[in-house]
């Protein structure tokens, strides 16, 4: 998919450990440019190697160039050989990324430490092939947003728009970054509502949160829609939202921390009455994964820096009634942002 000997040698330099061991699948994408699965990859001064099954291995041989790959039928048994052949007396793992089973597994014959999420932190910078990708991803996604807005009409289920949005998708050669979400009428005022077979009402409103997958990176976007006319509190509300929206991404750029963008957008919402209503963070990370680093909440004492795609989602929602997400992608930039899904 993408050259990665530069991004195995980059982490391999940022080792503080005789060896750094990874499992989980989004980073084992970012370091070899495989999808595969089945395999692990242990990073020491010396390079990376990999351990996986016999039937991946010539595959793995072809797709990670400049790579050792070591075959055999007990994956875990490969690792223990291989670390105590070459006499390394330690393995480093990110604990919020291996299963608690497998690290106890690997205490049990060799030493283990605890590590930062330093493949993570690589992550959150994007390349400008990364970033190519990103944009094109969020460049349909805007496109089939205003598509899916012409179906939008009374008696048309939520299922139905659902499903148009992943056809959409697959006309473009893409798929889905994560299940679609179609919300409308009360149903809007869940966040990760399950779209249902309910169907849009003359007056209702409808929330659409889409994203898809290009080259192995995602986008994701929200749009809220009304059917009908706007009564006065829906417009509060939108505005509201929209306000949010605006001045948190007026406030992104390097050197700017990012629980300062999560408190712009929840000061608009809050100062307008609707504080306890926004019930979530002001955005995440997106790359590879559709949620990633850095988050965009309270407290997050990540620093914004060029390279970074973050998502600005602020929303309001009154239980039983209806809600409203306004959600870009946008691209941290050197003096200030990019919004990537327009």
């Amino acid at each position: 998919m993408f050259a990665n000997r530069n991004r195995i040698a980059k982490s391999i330099s940022g080792l503080t450990a005789p060896a750094y061991l990874v499992t989980n699948a989004p980073d084992l994408l970012y370091l070899t440019g495989t999808g595969l699965e089945g395999f692990h990859l242990l990073l020491t001064p010396q390079g990376g190697v990999i351990f996986t099954s016999p039937m991946l291995k010539e595959q793995l041989q072809s797709l990670v160039p400049g790579v050792r790959v070591m075959a055999g039928n007990n994956l875990f048994n490969l690792l223990v050989r291989f670390c105590r052949i070459n006499r390394i007396g330690a393995v480093a793992v990110n604990p919020s990324k291996i299963s608690y089973a497998f690290a106890q597994k690997i205490a049990a014959r060799l030493k283990i430490e605890k590590a930062g999420d330093i493949i993570g932190l690589a992550r959150s910078i994007k390349d400008e092939w990364e970033l190519d990708s990103i944009r094109h991803a969020c460049r349909i996604a805007a496109r089939v947003v205003e598509d899916v807005r012409l179906l939008l009409r009374p008696g048309v289920s939520e299922d139905d728009i659902a499903f148009k949005i992943e056809e959409y998708f697959a006309r473009n050669n893409v798929r889905s970054s994560f299940t679609p979400i179609v919300a409308s009428g009360p149903n809007s005022s869940k966040p990760h509502h399950l779209s249902s077979a309910r169907r849009l009402l003359p007056d209702d409103v409808v929330m659409i949160d889409l994203g898809c997958v290009y080259n192995g990176y995602c986008s994701d976007l929200t749009r809220t829609y009304f059917l009908g006319k706007i009564n006065r509190l829906s417009n509060k509300v939108f505005s509201l939202v929209e306000r949010a929206k605006i001045r948190a991404t007026a406030a992104i750029r390097p050197g700017v921390r990012a629980s300062a963008i999560d408190a712009v957008a929840r000061r608009v919402i809050t100062a307008g009455g609707y504080g306890n209503e926004f019930i979530h963070s002001t955005g995440h990370g997106v790359g590879i994964e559709v949620h990633e680093a850095p988050r965009i909440r309270a407290k997050e004492t990540t620093t914004l820096k060029p390279g970074m795609v973050i998502t600005v989602e602020p929303g309001i929602y009154l239980s039983g009634r209806f809600g409203v997400r306004l959600e870009d992608t946008v691209l941290v930039t050197e003096k200030g942002s990019e919004v990537l899904t327009i």
